[in-house]
C-alpha cells in the first residue's frame, strides 16, 4: 500500500513540476526582448452588436526585478492622451491612470484593477499581465500539440479563482485562456488567433476576449511591433 501511495505522490509531483516548467518557458519567451513597442487597435462590441474602436501604443521595459508598461491612447479624440502605467516589482503590481478630462493621475486600488479597462472586456489587471509565481500551475493533460494547464492564483484577493490555458508545444504561447470568477464559473475567454514572429519571439497580433456573462467581446489587433530598441522613459511623468 505504501508503495502504491508513493508512486501516486511522485506522479502528482511530476505533473506539477512539468506544468510550472511549461509556464516558465512561456513567460521567459515572452520576456526575451527587454524593450517592446506596439500599435494596437481595440474594437469593443456589446451584446447588441454595437461597436466602437480605440487606438493606443503599448510600450514595455522588462528587467530582472522590475517590469514597466505604458499604454497611451491616440484615437478617438474623446480619449486621446488617456494613459495607463503599470509597474511590477518583486511580485507587487501597481497601476496609475491618467484621464485628460480630469487632468490628474490616479493610482488604482485592488478593487479598481478588477474593473473594465477603458470600457473593454479586459480588466486593468489583465493588461498588467501575470508572472510565473503569481499562480500555482497544474497539468490537466497534454497531447501531441498542446499542454492543458490550470493556473490558480496564490492571492485570495485575485479577481479570478483559476485560469485554464492551452499552450502550443512548439511556440510556447497561450492559444486560449478561460477565466473563472470567484464562484468558479466561467467568466470570459481569451483566444489568441494569430501570431507573428519578430526576432525569434512570437507575438499575438489578433486576440479576442469574450465576456461569457454579458455577451460582449473585445478584439485587439497589434501592428508595428518593435523590439530591442529604446522606448524612452516610462514612469509617472510619462503618463501626461
Amino acid at each position: 500500500m505504501l508503495k502504491i501511495l508513493l508512486v501516486v505522490v511522485l506522479a502528482t509531483m511530476s505533473w506539477s513540476v512539468t506544468a510550472k516548467q511549461v509556464m516558465n518557458k512561456v513567460y521567459t519567451k515572452a520576456d526575451k526582448h527587454k524593450t517592446q513597442e506596439f500599435d494596437v487597435k481595440m474594437k469593443i462590441v456589446n451584446k447588441d452588436g454595437e461597436s466602437k474602436e480605440r487606438f493606443f501604443t503599448n510600450k514595455k521595459q522588462i528587467a530582472k526585478v522590475e517590469r514597466k508598461g505604458l499604454i497611451k491612447f491616440y484615437k478617438p479624440t474623446k480619449i486621446k492622451n488617456s494613459s495607463l502605467l503599470t509597474i511590477s516589482k518583486s511580485g507587487e503590481k501597481n497601476q496609475w491612470i491618467y484621464l485628460p478630462a480630469f487632468k490628474s493621475i490616479k493610482k488604482l486600488n485592488t478593487k479598481e484593477r478588477s474593473k473594465s479597462f477603458m470600457g473593454s472586456d479586459f480588466s486593468y489587471i489583465d493588461i498588467a499581465g501575470r508572472e510565473l509565481n503569481d499562480d500555482r500551475h497544474k497539468m490537466l493533460k497534454k497531447d501531441k500539440k498542446y499542454y492543458y494547464i490550470q493556473s490558480t492564483p496564490k492571492d485570495k484577493k485575485d479577481a479570478y479563482s483559476k485560469m485554464e490555458l492551452i499552450i502550443d508545444k512548439k511556440k510556447f504561447v497561450a492559444l486560449k485562456i478561460i477565466f473563472y470568477d470567484k464562484k468558479g464559473k466561467q467568466l470570459k475567454t481569451l483566444d489568441n488567433k494569430e501570431f507573428k514572429k519578430v526576432k525569434g519571439s512570437y507575438f499575438a497580433v489578433l486576440s479576442v476576449m469574450k465576456n461569457l456573462k454579458h455577451g460582449g467581446s473585445t478584439k485587439l489587433e497589434v501592428s508595428d511591433i518593435t523590439v530591442g530598441e529604446d522606448v524612452g522613459y516610462i514612469g509617472l511623468k510619462s503618463l501626461k
